[in-house]
C-alpha cells in the first residue's frame, strides 16, 4: 500500500458498513490500480455504495509490499501482476474484479489455481472498443491525419487560407 496516496478527506479510510451487514462478516474491499484512476473509475458516490456491502479500503495499492488482508480486490489500469509471491501475502483473497478489459496482463495461473473468482469489464468494453476501431479505420481510409497535417502547414492565398494542392495558386511572390 502506498502511504503517500491518502484517501479523500471526506471519506474515512474504512467507512462504516451498512448496519444490516455484520462488520465481522462484511468483506474487506481494496483497490489496486494507478492511484489517479480511482476517482475516475470509482467516484466517491460509487465507493460509498460499495461501503453498504463491505468495508472499503480507500488507500490504493499500487505496490504489493506487505500482507494484503482484503477479500475482494478491485483492479484497474496499472495493476501489478498477481504472481504466486503476491498471492502468498493475500490468504483471505476470494475475488478479483478488474474494472477494465482483459485480465491476461495482470492475473497469473496461480489466481485460477487457487480458485479465486475473477470478473472483468471485457464484455462491457467490447462494443466501445469495436466502435473506436471502426472510427479509426474510417479516418485512416479518408487520410484524415494527412489532411489535418496539411491544414497545419497552410499557406495564405489571396484573401483566404489554402491547402497545398487545392484552391487558388500561391501568390506570385511565393512561386519563386
Amino acid at each position: 500500500m502506498n502511504p503517500a496516496v491518502p484517501p479523500p478527506a471526506d471519506l474515512p479510510v474504512d467507512p462504516p458498513v451498512n448496519p444490516a451487514v455484520t462488520p465481522s462478516v462484511a468483506p474487506l474491499v481494496a483497490f489496486a490500480m494507478q492511484p489517479p484512476l480511482l476517482p475516475e473509475l470509482f467516484p466517491l458516490d460509487l465507493r460509498r455504495r460499495l461501503s453498504l456491502v463491505g468495508r472499503v479500503r480507500e488507500r490504493v495499492i499500487d505496490v504489493f509490499d506487505g500482507p494484503l488482508d482484503a477479500e475482494i480486490l478491485i483492479t484497474g489500469g496499472g495493476a501489478r501482476a498477481s504472481t504466486p509471491d503476491v498471492l502468498a501475502t493475500a490468504p483471505r483473497l476470494r475475488a478479483v474484479v478488474h474494472a477494465a478489459g482483459s485480465v491476461k496482463g495482470h492475473l497469473t495461473a496461480a489466481v485460477f489455481d487457487r480458485g479465486i473468482a475473477v470478473s472483468s469489464a471485457a464484455q462491457a468494453n467490447a462494443v466501445p472498443v469495436a466502435e473506436f476501431t471502426l472510427a479509426m479505420l474510417v479516418l485512416a481510409a479518408k487520410q484524415a491525419s494527412r489532411q489535418g497535417a496539411g491544414r497545419t502547414r497552410r499557406e495564405a492565398g489571396p484573401g483566404r487560407a489554402q491547402l497545398p494542392g487545392r484552391g487558388l495558386p500561391p501568390p506570385a511572390s511565393a512561386a519563386g
